[in-house]
């Protein structure tokens, strides 16, 4: 599971998936007792609170309790505030999806022009191409949409990464229709690669200007 961040001041504790051996409702219920009463707070703190009642349950368990919370929108996360953009780029954990997208946009550009159509590495080509031409586009275009984690469950993040990765193949290929390049394989590759960076790179900034 992608990690993310609770804020106090700065200080945070990232989240990581676990798995959970108590009842998560009642773990849940007291979360969200604990919020209700006392307002934001950090993963430390929380853990503190279900150890008390449950002191079999681990920090990464609470955190799997947080993010699962998170994810029905019964309560909102917050990245840590950087101090700059540079410390910002600095933590990967928060902007992996869209470094993921940079790195599969541009292999797969590189595949395209490198290897050959015979080659034994030629899988690699379809490999990179569907992860690019079905995921990547639409998740930075998503991630532009909704910068925050608790805009979008994961499941509707996804579909919609999908659906707009779908919708931007084909609005390039009408475009490129009427060029003089025409609908060939690297254009379009081309295109969508410059697209996935420039949206990218714009995903980014809305979460650091949001304070994500």
């Amino acid at each position: 599971m992608f990690p993310a961040y609770s804020r106090d001041g700065g200080r945070s504790l990232p989240l990581y998936s676990a798995n959970s051996s108590s009842d998560d409702a009642t773990l849940e219920k007291i979360v969200l007792e604990y919020l209700e009463s006392n307002g934001e707070t950090i993963v430390a703190q929380l853990h503190d609170v279900l150890s008390t009642e449950h002191p079999e349950v681990t920090k990464l368990q609470t955190a799997e309790v947080v993010w699962r919370l998170a994810n029905q929108r019964k309560l909102k996360l917050d990245y840590p505030r950087a101090n700059a953009f540079g410390q910002f780029l600095r933590h990967w954990e928060i902007n992996l999806g869209i470094y993921a997208a940079f790195i599969v946009s541009l292999a797969f550009l590189v595949a395209i022009s490198a290897i050959p159509v015979n080659s034994s590495l030629a899988p690699l080509k379809w490999i990179l191409g569907s992860a690019f031409i079905v995921l990547f586009p639409g998740y930075v275009a998503t991630e532009v949409l909704f910068p925050r984690v608790g805009d979008l469950r994961s499941t509707e993040r996804f579909a919609l990464s999908i659906g707009l990765s779908l919708a931007l193949v084909m609005f390039v290929g009408l475009l490129l229709n009427y060029t003089s390049w025409g609908i060939r394989t690297f254009p379009i590759v081309a295109s969508l690669t410059s697209i996935t960076i420039i949206l990218g790179a714009v995903a980014i900034l809305r979460r650091y200007d949001r304070g994500q």
